[in-house]
């Protein structure tokens, strides 16, 4: 019965292929933009918010601009990018 449950478990793994990490590594999340956020940066637009925790960016916080020019903080769209393969968290 052993045998049968092992073999049956090695024919699903060929046919499902092997397990790939399905989100962005982490030099490919390097190569987006990052700045960190100035007094000045924060007056030109006062109601930027990161769009996955709903918080506001805040001086000396780093940010990353995605390829669509929205914006997050580095430490919440690097986590969905390790996860996602899309860059657009906002349209899901």
């Amino acid at each position: 019965m052993t045998c049968l449950i092992f073999q049956t478990l090695l024919n699903l793994a060929e046919q499902i292929g092997e397990a790939k990490p399905k989100g962005l590594t982490r030099a490919e999340i390097d190569q987006l933009p990052t700045y960190r956020v100035t007094a000045e940066s924060k007056k030109q637009n006062d109601d930027a918010r990161c769009v996955v925790c709903l918080v506001d960016f805040e001086e000396k916080q780093l940010v990353r601009t995605l390829p669509c020019l929205h914006e997050y903080h580095t430490r919440c769209i690097d986590k969905w990018l390790k996860v996602h393969k899309t860059l657009e968290p906002h349209l899901l």
